[in-house]
């Protein structure tokens, strides 16, 4: 065998690793995500406790969102309506930004971080994902998400 030959099937093996990789990370942070959904009461059900949540007044727990869908919920994690101040609700953004790129490039495109989101005004579930492309910071590119169905198209 050529040494290209040998370099070309490396390469090669480190692509299919890293795609498995990214596999693995969706799996995870989509197993988090459906963990989280589960652990928290729902109004309405036998589960949800009729005493107010301590760290959360009620004119705060109004304003929290809650997603449709896991893909929905990461996106409202991602981007809350004020910055996160504790160390569990940074992580939180976090992991949902983590959860974002991963739904993103799983479909082929590129976003190292989500760092803007805008909801279309006519249609539910839809979404504007503004991310950067690669990891050392540069490039920029914009998604259209569909929440619901998990579609990615990339905004020319």
């Amino acid at each position: 065998m050529g040494k290209m030959t040998k370099i070309a099937l490396i390469g090669l093996l480190g692509m299919v690793g890293g795609i498995t990789a990214m596999q693995q990370l969706g799996s995870n942070l989509e197993d988090e995500f459906a963990a989280q959904a589960a652990a928290e009461p729902t109004v309405g059900t036998a589960d949800a406790a009729p005493a107010a949540a301590p760290s959360i007044s009620e004119a705060q727990s109004s304003m929290v969102a809650r997603g449709d869908t896991i893909l929905e919920q990461a996106i409202f994690d991602a981007f809350p309506a004020s910055t996160p101040t504790s160390a569990s609700d940074r992580k939180r953004s976090s992991n949902a930004k983590d959860f974002i790129s991963a739904a993103i490039n799983t479909k082929g495109y590129l976003c190292a971080e989500p760092v803007e989101m805008a909801k279309a005004q006519s249609q539910e579930n839809i979404y504007g994902i503004k991310c950067v492309m690669n990891r050392d910071g540069t490039g920029v590119a914009g998604y259209i998400v569909d929440a619901g169905t998990g579609l990615v198209m990339p905004i020319s």
